[in-house]
């Protein structure tokens, strides 16, 4: 077995063996492989080491970690990904010492990381309570000196581990979330579909009346008499209160203002789109688990979109027209789940699959992921 660095043909290899060593774990939420394309990305993959027999079986990923009262330069370590069939032989103790021994003849500080105790002290890690991470258990979080003094203080890791860095948003789509920015918000929930509906159209007549172009999306998206103007004949024509209605109830799935009803939307299935749309795994599967019947259960709008659907970034309400990173691997757990790939919704005038909404979409090709989530998504 030879422990090298990788090579620009293994990146595929390394992101599939790191997705699969990950998808039978309990906490595993399939941002595991995009992490380390997104730390590749952003030059913050500060070493990285595969293990290999004629093919990857093994992958270490160490990135940048800031620690506010430690001296010198420190490390993450993770994620590290061992072949199923090649689990519990070693191989990741040696792609683990083999980074550490880079590093310490680079003159790296040391190593940190959030994980097991259990697992990681076998290795040398040691947490004593004097590092720290937010949202996580102090035990949680374990260092390995290699030159200098035992650190203390806050760390930070690069920004590819930020949660807020796993959904991708388009600018139109930050648009539409700035002009409404209480959308997600628990007093809008609580309104009915025609409230929700009548706060935005309210809205997006004062965004026209100011030539706020962040109302763009909505009225050439949805607005009829849109088709062919340029924004700026828009603005300077004509948009009426019955026109802000009728763009907003199209956008929503409906023919005209008077088929929204005056209804609550389902407050489970409402939680389980926040889940899916923030690549939140772990609270969907509960949500799932508690009511198994979402997984076929479709969107109390006149789109009447399945999950499924929302994953494809297109045809639904623009605020959640974003892409999670993950949403691939959350496509194969729906569908494994039961979900039906060959559902259809109402939009653009026909029936249409989430793999056709997901294939004509700017979005997920702009994320980076639309080929993984084209092939997730076809029956």
């Amino acid at each position: 077995m030879l422990i090298r660095a990788e090579a620009p043909e293994d990146h595929r290899a390394i992101h599939d063996l790191t997705q699969a060593a990950f998808a039978p774990k309990p906490f595993a939420d399939g941002f595991e492989g995009p992490l380390i394309d997104m730390l590749r990305d952003a030059g913050d993959l500060a070493l990285s080491l595969v293990a290999d027999e004629d093919e990857i079986i093994g992958h270490v990923a160490f990135s940048p970690a800031q620690i506010t009262d430690a001296e010198g330069a420190w490390y993450a370590l993770g994620p590290i990904s061992v072949r199923a069939d090649r689990q519990r032989q070693g191989i990741g103790r040696k792609l683990v010492e083999a980074g550490l021994t880079i590093l310490a003849e680079r003159g790296a500080a040391g190593c940190v990381l959030t994980g097991n105790p259990s697992i990681y002290e076998r290795l040398g890690f040691v947490s004593d309570g004097n590092l720290h991470h937010d949202g996580t258990e102090d035990r949680y979080v374990l260092w390995r000196r290699l030159h200098g003094a035992a650190p203390r203080g806050f760390v930070t890791f690069a920004p590819a581990f930020d949660p807020a860095n796993h959904v991708y948003v388009a600018p139109d789509v930050a648009d539409v979330l700035a002009l409404h920015p209480d959308v997600k918000s628990p007093t809008f929930r609580k309104l009915t579909i025609r409230e929700q509906l009548d706060r935005q159209a309210k809205t997006l007549l004062k965004a026209h009346q100011n030539r706020d172009a962040r109302a763009r999306m909505h009225i050439q998206s949805w607005w009829p008499k849109a088709q062919g103007q340029t924004l700026a004949q828009i603005f300077d024509g004509a948009f009426t209160p019955s026109d802000a209605h009728t763009t907003m109830a199209r956008e929503y799935g409906y023919a005209a203002w008077d088929d929204v009803p005056d209804a609550a939307a389902n407050p489970t299935f409402e939680m389980a789109l926040d889940a899916l749309l923030d690549g939140n795994l772990v609270a969907l599967l509960r949500l799932m688990q508690d009511a198994p019947n979402l997984i076929r259960q479709r969107s109390s709008y006149g789109h009447r979109a399945t999950l499924l659907h929302y994953l494809g970034s297109n045809g639904v309400e623009s605020h959640r027209q974003v892409v999670p990173i993950n949403a691939a691997y959350m496509a194969q757990r729906l569908i494994a789940a039961g979900a039906d790939p060959k559902a259809t919704m109402q939009v653009y005038g026909g029936p249409q699959t989430p793999l056709a909404l997901a294939s004509t979409s700017a979005h997920p090709i702009a994320a980076g992921i639309a080929d993984a989530l084209n092939t997730a998504l076809r029956p």
